[in-house]
């Protein structure tokens, strides 16, 4: 499913991971750098991405850097998802970089020679608050160190990539922009169908003996107030 109001930047994604042939395949090694403010689209589009790679036969890792408080524990979460029980008789834990990348080339426990992977840093901007610019460089530049593997990364951030290149040693990524939405967007947005999965959310923690029937008022009160503002 394309996000409403990101055809352009879901076309965009897509197609850097089309082969120039059939185009049915992903193509391969792919670096890019999805950036905008938050609430613009971009985790969605790139979880509909990983979606549909992985429908492909790509092995797809998902990561969320809020939950990376130091460097080795990115190295334990790829490997962990790659590994996917497998070879549980390799040690992950407290690895340095050059041993992160050595398991990652010469093992095929994780990604075999016939097998492709995509690795999503979601809110990629917190790797900034570890300190460690070398990190920074090594998973930007981590397409082009695993070769022959095949791995492509997708980093989402609310920054522009040249907050994150420090120095020299950084590949240059794609990079595609979300920009904020404009009034008419939001409103369509808050009138689909599934926006009772917003107002869920929003209700839940406040009333959480709530009736069935006290919570159908609420999604009416609340549905009307919506049509109300898109006739404004």
């Amino acid at each position: 499913m394309i996000p409403l109001g990101r055809t352009v930047q879901m076309g965009r994604v897509l197609q850097l991971f089309e082969n120039e042939g059939d185009g049915t395949l992903p193509r391969l090694g792919t670096l890019l750098h999805l950036y905008g403010r938050s609430g613009t689209g971009k985790t969605l589009c790139a979880q509909n991405t990983l979606t549909s790679l992985a429908a492909q036969g790509f092995k797809v890792v998902r990561i969320s850097c809020s939950q990376v408080f130091r460097p080795e524990s990115i190295f334990h979460l790829v490997l962990r998802q790659l590994l996917d029980g497998k070879g549980c008789d390799v040690k992950i834990d407290h690895l340095s970089a050059d041993e992160f990348v050595q398991l990652l080339t010469a093992s095929d426990l994780f990604v075999s020679s016939s097998q492709r992977a995509v690795i999503l840093f979601d809110e990629a901007d917190l790797l900034r608050d570890l300190n460690d610019p070398n990190l920074i460089s090594l998973l930007y530049r981590l397409h082009s160190l695993v070769l022959p593997k095949e791995v492509s990364t997708i980093f989402v951030s609310r920054l522009p990539y040249t907050k994150f290149r420090s120095g020299t040693g950084f590949a240059s990524p794609f990079q595609i922009h979300f920009p904020s939405y404009s009034g008419v967007e939001l409103k369509e947005i808050l009138l689909q169908d599934y926006s009772t999965q917003y107002i869920d959310k929003l209700i839940n923690p406040l009333f959480p003996s709530i009736s069935d029937e006290q919570r159908a008022l609420i999604y009416g009160a609340t549905k009307e107030m919506l049509v109300s503002l898109s006739n404004v």
